[in-house]
């Protein structure tokens, strides 16, 4: 709206049109219609109404798959860090011994 109050006071001041149309022109484009209010409210209403209601039901099972899927999430895990400590265990108990060591077990 800014830019067309703009372009109406150059025109004014180009002389394209006259004072008095140049306020009939700014007139007309402040004022909106009740057309096109009671257009917008109406959508808006409409919109408003509409809007889609969570289903508690869903949002349970979703939950619990996010649940399930983070608990197998941390199992690896565990299973990944007791591996390692395992295989670092070794790597200790192996790098105790000499290479070529006779232990009569």
């Amino acid at each position: 709206m800014v830019n067309e109050r703009m372009m109406i006071l150059e025109m004014v001041k180009d002389g394209k049109i006259s004072v008095d149309d140049g306020v009939k022109l700014l007139n007309a484009i402040k004022q909106p219609t009740n057309s096109n209010f009671d257009d917008f409210t109406s959508d808006i209403k409409y919109k408003f109404q509409n809007i889609p209601k969570p289903d508690a039901e869903k949002i349970k099972e979703n939950a619990q798959v996010f649940f399930n899927k983070t608990e197998e999430m941390f199992q690896e895990l565990n299973n990944y860090e007791t591996i390692s400590k395992a295989l670092s265990l070794l790597k200790e108990r192996d790098s105790s011994r000499p290479a070529f060591a006779f232990s009569p077990e």
